[in-house]
């Protein structure tokens, strides 16, 4: 007789409201002038310890990016995501506070036949309404930049992840990215001398492409791991027009989206201590983003490392025995330069915790993090961020027959 466990249909449920609905994210300033953040949000479990995990090993753990899964995976393993994030940003003009819900993602990892083990997940990338407003000088000239984005991409991933032996697992599979951003480019130079011009761009996606990812255990407990990520390409139309005229310039061509390449390492350095460290590179310098000028663009590097510490196990422990702390730190640099070439920075602490729930196959993770981005005078904006995270993971006996 098969068995479904209450938490089926509430899980399934969430997963299907996920698929069906697109909720905000709340920007950094500087994306407005870019395609959003084009951030992917791993489980709490992985924000808590710096947002890593490309080389994590565990059976009960989705969301690392990584389409490589443990071998070890038996019954459904089921994973969705939430939160809320504020961002308070400083500029020339004066201060603003935005903040948004966030429905993060889901994932699901079913075991097939020998070991192999079918993947998907799903990552909203949509974008909550951002402007900026940057006043500039040229020469004697003053005039106001108002930069806004809307709308948004949704990622989704397909793989196959199986083991080739001596503690090697593989995986591979596709992404689609679909969706539509809108950006708008409005100049104001608040002069009759000059006349106010609106560079309207929407970038459109329907594009599928190659993932691939491997995860080596070198001894029990510490293990190393890689993922790439293909280039894509999607459709745009930019349309240029004065303020005061009608007619209208429009172009059409083809976008492309970057590549990824990352690295990581897992190690239980101790019996109940786990350290993560990753690094991940995105090569925005071949992008193209924009079909009316070139955006100075470059390729990021995002550094993290983390460590989860769980004091004991065992259901006769007291609660705060058998949770997972959780503490880390990340670095990342946004992909706009500036008018020197230089790229704001987000620095992030994180901190997070993992309560397990009835029986040993799920858990709640929570994590929060913290941290600033840019400068008023190097960047025109200066940012604060605050973040909480809250995954639930669950291993589901589905289809699995009593004896």
């Amino acid at each position: 007789m098969m068995r479904f466990p209450r938490l089926a249909m509430p899980i399934a449920a969430a997963l299907v409201i996920l698929c069906l609905n697109r909720f905000g994210f709340s920007q950094s300033v500087f994306s407005a002038q870019g395609i959003g953040e084009f951030r992917h949000v791993p489980s709490a479990r992985l924000q808590g310890m710096g947002g890593g995990g490309i080389a994590f090993l565990d059976s009960l753990l989705l969301y690392t990016g990584n389409p490589a899964l443990p071998s070890s995976i038996h019954g459904v393993r089921l994973a969705i995501s939430g939160g809320y994030r504020w961002i308070d940003t400083e500029d020339n003009v004066g201060s603003d506070t935005r903040a948004y819900a966030e429905v993060q993602g889901a994932a699901i990892a079913i075991p097939c036949y020998n070991r192999w083990t079918f993947c998907a997940s799903i990552d909203p990338f949509t974008i909550a309404r951002a402007k900026w407003h940057w006043p500039k000088r040229f020469g004697t000239l003053k005039y106001e930049e108002q930069y806004e984005v809307s709308g948004g991409f949704t990622r989704g991933l397909i793989g196959i992840s199986f083991p080739v032996g001596n503690g090697l697992q593989l995986g591979g599979g596709t992404r689609i990215l679909f969706g539509t951003v809108d950006q708008v480019l409005t100049i104001n130079f608040g002069s009759t001398s000059y006349r106010d011009a609106q560079y309207r761009n929407q970038l459109h996606s329907l594009s599928v492409g190659f993932i691939g990812g491997a995860v080596w255990e070198v001894f029990p407990g510490w293990s190393i791991g890689g993922m790439y990520y293909s280039p894509q390409s999607g459709d745009g139309t930019s349309k240029f027009s004065y303020i005061d005229s009608d007619s209208v310039r429009s172009i059409e061509g083809t976008l492309d989206f970057p590549a990824k390449i990352g690295v990581g390492f897992s190690a239980a350095v101790y019996p109940r201590i786990r350290v993560v460290g990753d690094v991940l590179w995105t090569q925005w310098e071949d992008a193209q983003i924009s079909l009316e000028d070139e955006l100075p663009l470059a390729d990021t590097w995002r550094m993290s490392f983390g460590a989860e510490f769980q004091p004991l196990y065992g259901g006769i422990e007291p609660l705060y025995n058998r949770m997972y702390y959780r503490l880390g730190v990340s670095s990342e640099n946004h992909y706009i330069e500036n008018a020197s070439g230089d790229t704001p920075r987000l620095t992030l602490v994180h901190a997070g915790l993992g309560v397990p729930l009835k029986g040993s196959s799920r858990r709640l993770d929570f994590a929060v993090h913290f941290g600033m981005r840019g400068g008023v005078d190097d960047f025109g904006a200066e940012e604060t961020v605050f973040g909480i995270s809250v995954t639930l993971e669950s291993a589901e006996k589905w289809f699995i027959r009593r004896r």
